[in-house]
């Protein structure tokens, strides 16, 4: 019988890159506690270009791309990107004014 508590979706874990650049090194342990849209602005990555794809953030954060489109969606509800267009089948983001 399944537990009432949980919904039928598998947690996850952020990943850190083992020594390797793998991706599928150690788990992050780590908290984070997000109050606003400036806390948020500071999980993107030193070093993105002004615009940027979801393939160049997950790149930039050592991420698999599905986290990177998460982010970004999230980011985005919060105010602290905008999209600017596209590159082929991408989405293109900057950073907004607010951050």
């Amino acid at each position: 019988m399944p537990d009432p508590g949980k919904s039928g979706r598998a947690e996850e874990s952020a990943h850190v890159p083992d020594e390797h650049g793998s991706g599928v090194g150690r788990a992050l342990e780590e908290r984070l506690r997000i109050t606003g849209p400036a806390d948020a602005a500071r999980l993107l990555p030193p070093g993105l270009p002004e615009l940027f794809d979801t393939a160049q953030l997950a790149e930039a954060a050592a991420i698999e791309r599905r986290l990177a489109q998460q982010m970004t969606y999230c980011l985005r509800a919060l105010g602290v990107l905008d999209t600017t267009g596209k590159r082929g089948n991408a989405i293109v983001y900057r950073r907004t004014d607010a951050t």
